[in-house]
């Protein structure tokens, strides 16, 4: 596991030190970093919501595709469907104020090459579906961020389909459970190191960052959702369970919508 966290720490470190370079004071409007005001928390809200809703959308339309215990917790994601749009709301609003500038935008780990012992950043188109527009906007490098920690969960769902998961002696198990636990902790702290020494970054409200993380994680749970459903349905479990997994930790305590 040491190699793959030594990944996480210098990814993290390469991610945020592209950050803070992207978020420099500039003359150039294009790259210039900008405060998120009332107009960008609404957009969040708009595109955030908007992504959930057609990911509800999906599960119930095609519950079909689903497994009986993913059927069970995508009935669990759409009782609590009111009570994420409220959630989505709350989690803009957060991050009101915080520094927007240009990021990557379609970050994952299909998007770094490594060589050397280092981690290169490559691909910087964004989101192919969106309009270009939508693609050179800036927002918050959590979004990146969020990207890439949901890959991580990807690449361990794949590693399950492997045949070396069918391994009865537990020591597979064992590892990916500390492979879900610390890549995404090594990752994060790299990250925070990389983008702590700046100060624009260090007057950020750090709850503020938590709420953004947060959000951008349940908007690429959606989009994975959504993405899942038209090409690959025999991977929506794992996006599902990533929802899931999020709102019941954002929601606890919360009770389910009528």
């Amino acid at each position: 596991l040491s190699t793959f966290e030594r990944f996480a720490e210098i990814l993290g470190r390469r991610l945020g030190e592209m950050h803070v370079a992207l978020s420099q004071t500039t003359d150039d409007e294009a790259f210039a970093p900008v405060p998120a005001d009332s107009a960008q928390v609404e957009r969040w809200t708009k595109r955030v919501d908007g992504r959930i809703q057609a990911a509800c959308d999906n599960l119930k339309r095609h519950r079909e595709l689903l497994g009986e215990a993913e059927q069970a917790l995508a009935d669990g994601v759409l009782q609590r469907r009111a009570a994420l749009s409220t959630l989505v709301r709350r989690l803009c609003e957060a991050g009101k104020g915080s520094l927007l500038h240009r990021i990557h935008g379609d970050f994952h780990l299909g998007q770094t090459l490594v060589a050397s012992g280092d981690v290169m950043i490559i691909d910087f188109e964004g989101e192919p579906s969106q309009p270009l527009a939508e693609r050179r906007a800036k927002d918050s490098g959590w979004r990146d961020v969020a990207g890439i920690l949901r890959s991580f969960d990807y690449a361990l769902a794949a590693a399950r389909r492997s045949p070396a998961a069918a391994s009865n002696d537990g020591a597979y198990a064992t590892l990916a459970t500390a492979f879900k636990e610390r890549m995404p902790q090594t990752l994060l702290q790299a990250y925070s190191k990389a983008t702590g020494a700046q100060g624009h970054w260090r007057s950020q409200d750090g709850a503020g960052h938590t709420a953004l993380l947060d959000l951008f994680m349940l908007e690429k749970a959606a989009y994975e959702i959504n993405y899942e459903v038209s090409n690959r349905p025999d991977w929506l479990g794992v996006p599902l369970r990533g929802l899931t997994d999020l709102m019941d930790r954002l929601l606890s305590g919360d009770a389910a919508d009528d």
